[in-house]
């Protein structure tokens, strides 16, 4: 059976492992363009005094 401190271990470094990886893949991910449009509501606008 495999001692309680070496568990301990590995499962932080497994944590720590998918935190970098997915900071990995965060940093390095390009991203796809993409227009943005939004629906202006139909409120009337504030005039400007």
């Amino acid at each position: 059976m495999m001692p309680d401190s070496i568990r301990f271990l590995l499962i932080i470094a497994g944590i720590i492992g998918s935190i970098y990886a997915a900071a990995y893949v965060l940093a390095n991910m390009t991203p796809q363009p993409q227009d943005v449009t939004k629906e202006l509501s139909d409120a009337p606008l504030r005039e400007q005094s």
